[in-house]
C-alpha cells in the first residue's frame, strides 16, 4: 500500500531531485524514496551498532548505480532499489522493535 504527501523543497534540493532523476532515467517519486531508503538504513545503523544491514551501501556507491539505457544495466539498477527498499523495510522493524522494549 502507498500514500501520497505532498512535501515542499528548497530549491536546491528540488533541483537535486530532478537531476538525478534524469540522469537515471526515473521518476522523481522513485528518487525520493530511494533517498530516504539509504538514509533510513544508513541512521538506523548508526543509532543500533547491533544491526547490520543485508545490503553494503559502501560497495554500491564504489560500483556506482549503473544509468545507462541498457537494459541489462536498467534491470541491475532496479534490482539493487529493490535491495535497497527491503533492507529499509527491515531496518524501520528493527527500529520500532528497540523502541517498543524500551517502553
Amino acid at each position: 500500500m502507498s500514500k501520497k504527501f505532498q512535501v515542499v523543497l528548497p530549491d536546491w534540493l528540488a533541483e537535486y531531485i530532478e537531476k538525478t532523476a534524469e540522469v537515471y532515467a526515473v521518476n522523481l517519486s522513485e528518487v525520493i524514496r530511494m533517498q530516504i531508503c539509504i538514509e533510513i538504513i544508513t541512521a538506523v545503523s548508526e543509532y543500533y551498532p547491533g544491526y547490520k544491514p543485508g545490503i553494503d551501501l559502501h560497495a554500491l556507491y564504489k560500483d556506482g548505480i549503473k544509468h545507462s539505457s541498457d537494459n541489462s544495466e536498467r534491470e541491475e539498477m532496479f534490482k539493487n532499489f529493490s535491495k535497497i527498499y527491503f533492507e529499509a523495510r527491515k531496518a524501520v522493524e528493527y527500529r520500532l522493535k528497540k523502541e517498543q522494549e524500551k517502553r
